[in-house]
């Protein structure tokens, strides 16, 4: 009996409850349904974008300088501020991060009315505040955000670049680029930006019609941006930076210098890669992650440290020009008119005093230098000697004035790379200039202001002027990139390179991609000049005579570099210093090119700093830099 009752007890309740469910399912299918479906018609879906961390960039060991860190970020989500609280929110915002409110109300702006968007980074305090203040911020949340930073600082700020906000001129080149997003502004980070930008995420939910987040959401993470890995070495680009700085405060101490500036690049003569390469004064790129005040922007400005001089400081080139006069001289056979053989072994006697006739007018113009005494085309680049250069451009001018070889100088000059940019894989890169007679007429027509008043009643382009161009002076303008390339041209086989600063790509995958030099140009280098070159470029290191002996003499492998001197005037300033040299002489690997602007002498002021960083190339101790004097 026991067991009928508990049966049928159990029965009841399973039938109860059963009734129950058909119940509810007509009340939800039958009575509410219609209710049910307009509210799932009125909810939207709504994306909220989540920024994907840039790649990092390392040097060729794979040492860190820029990657990115989470750190609490203020995400706003629009469509969750009622439209009539919007402008407190914004002065809420600009208060609490201190930022100028319109310059949050254009990120307002830019994001659009329904997206989602970070504003900044924060510190944890101000994460804290916007959290537990929730009423003075709706919309507003706290999330991890990468945010960029540089763990050595100013170290190799030029070549790593720095991060900006997408600019107007940003969004006109990719309209894909994120508004309210960053981008490459400089170097390496602004060169290849695409590579590190990496994909960003996003995260789909539904939401009300009053925009609160109700039902169902959706994941797509962020991807990362790929690693690129630089050819530059951190070693070697301190030390360069260092004998940079130092090789500068030295000039200070020196008559008639003011120097302020100054480039070094070490190119791989080899390969096209650069290994160092360094400008002073420099910047610390975090400054444009935490925000540069008005005033500290324009004090950098003003100073051109944001201006990479490897690449964008135009220089007369000065007496570094003259190992490019050597190779037309070999090269095509013209040598001074009054050497007693024409041949690089022919000599003539310099007095300091040189007189040239039928330079344009024909009258007689009178030049001065200090004499060197007989010289041949060797100790002629060894001693810096201004006149048996001046001579080989008057050789020229005598014989081709007027033909279309009367510029062959120019060409052999322009065929190493100088005056056209390099094409290394960096922005704003300038191309310099290469004067002659075709340059000349084409100011005459587009910019008349630059042709003086006695030239236009005369002749535009005279002797004169390529006497210039042999010296390194006038008008002519080289980067230290272009005159790096040109002497590795000059040393290597003929190999004219597109210098590059990027070795391989490594993407989040683990793909790599590998990067080249390219090669802008091959010369076919006769025998006889490769045979001279390497030798007597040796000459400027040579004891007594040479230009940069004194500022060699403490390197012990000194007897295997080569290099040359150059002291470049620049109207109403002190003398720009050039030092160019390549080791190991016999098959060089490195070439280094240092300008000291404004820095008085080449052997005395750049030299030292070439001997510096041969020094630590050769694992010899670096002495100071005012070593040997």
């Amino acid at each position: 009996m026991r067991l009928e009752i508990r049966v049928a007890a159990l029965a009841t309740v399973f039938a109860l409850m059963f009734g129950a469910l058909v119940t509810r399912l007509w009340v939800v299918q039958i009575a509410e349904g219609p209710e049910h479906v307009q509210k799932s018609q009125s909810l939207e879906w709504s994306e909220s974008e989540s920024t994907a961390a840039r790649g990092d960039i390392v040097d060729a060991n794979g040492e860190v300088l820029a990657t990115s860190v989470q750190v609490p970020g203020v995400v706003v989500t629009r469509s969750q501020i009622p439209s009539d609280i919007e402008p407190s929110v914004i002065q809420e915002l600009a208060g609490v991060l201190a930022r100028d409110p319109a310059e949050i109300a254009e990120l307002f702006a830019l994001a659009g009315s329904g997206s989602t968007f970070t504003v900044d980074g924060v510190t944890p305090e101000v994460a804290y505040f916007i959290m537990t203040n929730k009423s003075r911020f709706p919309g507003v949340s706290i999330r991890n955000v990468p945010q960029r930073v540089y763990p050595q600082g100013a170290f190799m700020a030029h070549v790593v670049g720095h991060i900006g906000r997408v600019s107007q001129e940003d969004l006109a080149a990719n309209s894909e680029l994120d508004p309210n997003g960053t981008v490459g502004k400089l170097g390496v980070e602004g060169s290849y930006d695409k590579y590190l930008q990496g994909a960003p995420g996003a995260e789909f939910y539904q939401v009300r019609p009053d925009g609160t987040p109700y039902g169902e959401r959706r994941t797509v993470p962020a991807k990362q941006g790929g690693t690129v890995q630089m050819t530059l070495d951190a070693g070697l680009q301190m030390t360069v930076e260092n004998s940079l700085a130092a090789g500068i405060e030295r000039a200070k101490t020196l008559k008639d210098t003011d120097p302020q500036r100054g480039a070094v690049v070490v190119l791989d003569a080899k390969t096209g890669e650069i290994k160092a390469m360094a400008s002073f004064p420099t910047f610390d790129p975090a400054q444009f992650v935490i925000g540069l005040t008005q005033t500290e922007y324009e004090t950098l400005r003003d100073s051109q440290a944001f201006n990479n001089l490897a690449i964008q400081g135009l220089y007369p080139p000065g007496s570094t020009m003259k190992a490019f006069v050597y190779a037309t001289a070999v090269e095509e056979g013209i040598y001074p008119d009054s050497a007693n053989k024409q041949t690089p072994d022919g000599s003539l006697e310099c007095t300091g005093v040189l007189t040239a006739n039928g330079l344009d007018d024909g009258s007689q113009k009178r030049f001065t230098d200090p004499g060197h005494g007989i010289v041949d085309l060797h100790t002629a680049l060894g001693e810096s000697c201004n006149i048996y250069f001046w001579e080989v451009a008057l050789a020229i001018w005598g014989k081709y004035q007027g033909t279309d070889k009367e510029n062959i100088l120019q060409r052999y000059a322009r065929s190493v790379g100088l005056g056209s940019v390099t094409g290394i894989d960096l922005w704003g890169e300038r191309a310099g200039r290469v004067p002659d007679r075709q340059l000349f007429e084409q100011w005459l027509v587009e910019s008349p202001g630059l042709i003086s008043e006695t030239r236009k009643k005369g002749s535009l382009w005279v002797g004169g002027d390529l006497m210039n161009v042999a010296i390194g002076q006038g008008e002519t303008l080289a980067t230290p990139l272009q005159m790096a390339v040109g002497y590795a041209a000059l040393v290597n086989g003929g190999t004219v390179w597109e210098p590059t600063v990027v070795d391989r790509i490594i993407g989040s995958d683990g793909t790599i991609t590998d990067l080249q030099s390219g090669i802008r140009n091959q010369i076919e280098w006769s025998e006889e000049f490769e045979n001279l070159i390497r030798e007597d470029l040796t000459r400027a290191i040579a004891p007594e005579s040479g230009t940069a002996y004194t500022a060699f003499r403490s390197m012990e492998n000194r007897f295997l570099v080569g290099g040359k001197t150059g002291t470049a005037q620049r109207a109403g300033h002190p003398n720009t210093a050039w030092f160019v040299g390549m080791a190991p002489i016999a098959d060089p690997e490195w070439v280094i090119a240092v300008v000291l602007e404004d820095g008085g002498g080449g052997g005395t002021s750049a030299a030292p700093v070439g001997r510096q960083i041969f020094q630590y190339l050769f694992g010899e101790t670096v002495d100071p830099i005012g070593a040997g004097f």
